[in-house]
């Protein structure tokens, strides 16, 4: 972690996620790096989600978003897409938004960073 501009914690709100973000918190912590947090399929829990924030904000995180569950991840695995070649969907909105306030966080360029564009014809997001 030593040299990062910061660490982004992806946890589902689960005891298990729970678990594994309090590692992260304390490793960060250890290492002095700024810890950025969101939550993958929120929806599932959200009493815990919101648990998981206030211990994340509590630790000095600051929460980018959270990530909706969606069946699209299933899809585009099974066709070997990314989820944000979707960008309708509301899965890979929320992936996007949570990428411009990383970036916006660390004083980044999304644009920049990711090489990621709209497709003139398709109106889809490429590499």
């Amino acid at each position: 972690m030593t040299g990062a501009d910061a660490v982004l914690i992806v946890a589902e709100p689960t005891v298990s996620g729970e678990h594994d973000m309090e590692r992260v918190l304390g490793l960060a912590g250890h290492f002095k790096v700024p810890v950025l947090f969101c939550v993958n399929k929120w929806d599932l829990n959200p009493e815990k989600t919101e648990a998981m924030e206030a211990r994340a904000r509590s630790s000095g995180a600051a929460v980018m978003g959270r990530i909706p569950y969606d069946m699209i991840f299933n899809q585009a695995m099974v066709r070997g897409e990314l989820v944000v070649q979707f960008p309708e969907n509301h899965a890979a909105k929320s992936i996007f938004k949570i990428w411009e306030n990383v970036c916006r966080t660390i004083g980044k360029d999304a644009k920049r960073i990711s090489g990621m564009t709209k497709d003139a014809d398709t109106g889809r997001r490429t590499n």
